[in-house]
């Protein structure tokens, strides 16, 4: 079937498209991780909230931990989303306008949930231990609405490269009041985010526990350190499993690709797989070593930057026929994009510092509400 699409916008791109696929990507993968502990950190919280509230102590100065960094990563889940969000506009804007047309409805909602889920990770934050657990929904809640969020994205971004099917769905009813349920590749491709969020939000409550030991509180370092660790490999494991559904789900081309069609993509995807349970490997071997944390950390992140390739790939093979790259014409902005290189560099050095600083006066406790 051929895809009823908007034409290819007139207007020249500002930057050749091998450089705003880069930009891109980077970006992306920066939002990536931010999301992965915005949205494991908030089930995580929520449940240590609820040990806590048990009268569980380990549980509850993790909830309290958690819950005073949720908002900084709220904030630089969003800032950091902003970008990839842009350059995806810029390249594949007929997609990614129409698919938002046609799930009009719950794209708004996204604003809401993520307000919504925004203040309430802020009132945890800033609650005292008593109000935070007798009001423990409002954790439960934000944690639901950026999981929310995420299954919203999921269903744009699938629908977004299938161009085949938004004749289909307009006919069907133009309320806006539609999500892409019938995309199979939906469910597998939001549990793999998920599921993923749940290992990074592991991985960051192992280093929660490595700096609660240098801090001098020893019995909670070595027991967050170890509760992480269950978590970070718990979810990666069980991610093997939802990442082979999500590979037969995919079309047979696609599939056949990565099963040994296409050395480069076999090797990228099963590649990943090894990394991450390398990753697992060294810290369940010694959760307590600092050394085998980073490592694990560096594969975790060289992970993600592979998966994200590999995404890539599916997004231009989806639509590669029909998406109007060579029609497009390049007018590089000399003037603007130097600027726009050195003043990113410079941002990723200024967060760099911002979460030094972090580190070091992790140790101060917030104002409360009363």
């Amino acid at each position: 079937m051929n895809p009823v699409l908007p034409p290819v916008d007139p207007l020249p791109l500002p930057a050749p498209v091998w450089l705003i696929v880069l930009l891109q990507t980077v970006t992306f993968i920066l939002h990536l991780l931010a999301m992965n502990l915005l949205m494991g950190g908030g089930v995580l919280a929520a449940i240590s909230g609820a040990r806590g509230k048990a009268n569980v102590p380990h549980h509850r100065k993790l909830a309290e931990t958690i819950g005073g960094i949720l908002p900084v990563v709220t904030a630089a889940t969003i800032t950091l989303g902003i970008a990839p969000l842009l350059f995806i506009q810029v390249l594949y804007g007929r997609f990614f306008f129409t698919s938002s047309i046609l799930l009009a409805v719950p794209w708004i909602l996204v604003i809401v949930l993520l307000c919504l889920a925004y203040y309430g990770h802020y009132f945890s934050a800033l609650s005292e231990t008593v109000r935070r657990e007798r009001f423990l929904w409002v954790a439960w809640l934000s944690a639901l609405f950026v999981i929310a969020i995420g299954f919203i994205y999921t269903n744009n971004l699938t629908l977004m490269q299938t161009p085949e099917r938004f004749r289909e769905l307009y006919l069907s009813g133009r309320s806006g009041l539609r999500l892409n349920l019938a995309e199979p590749t939906l469910l597998p491709r939001f549990l793999h985010f998920f599921v993923a969020s749940l290992a990074v939000a592991g991985l960051g409550t192992l280093l929660i526990g490595h700096h609660a030991r240098r801090r001098g509180d020893p019995k909670f370092g070595t027991w967050a350190a170890r509760y992480g660790m269950v978590w970070f490999a718990g979810a990666t494991m069980v991610q093997v499993l939802v990442g082979f559904w999500f590979l037969l789900s995919q079309p047979d081309a696609i599939r056949a690709a990565f099963l040994g069609g296409s050395i480069v993509h076999t090797v990228h995807l099963f590649g990943a797989a090894f990394l991450a349970l390398a990753a697992v490997f060294l810290i369940v071997m010694k959760p307590d070593s600092r050394r085998h944390f980073w490592i694990s950390a560096a594969l975790l992140v060289v992970t993600v930057v592979v998966m994200v390739l590999v995404r890539h790939w599916v997004r231009r093979f989806m639509i590669g026929d029909v998406d109007g790259f060579e029609q497009m014409s390049v007018e590089t902005q000399w003037g603007v994009l130097p600027i726009f290189l050195v003043l990113f560099v410079a941002s990723l050095g200024v967060i760099g510092w911002m979460l030094r600083r972090m580190r070091i006066e992790s140790g101060a406790t917030p104002d409360r509400i009363d």
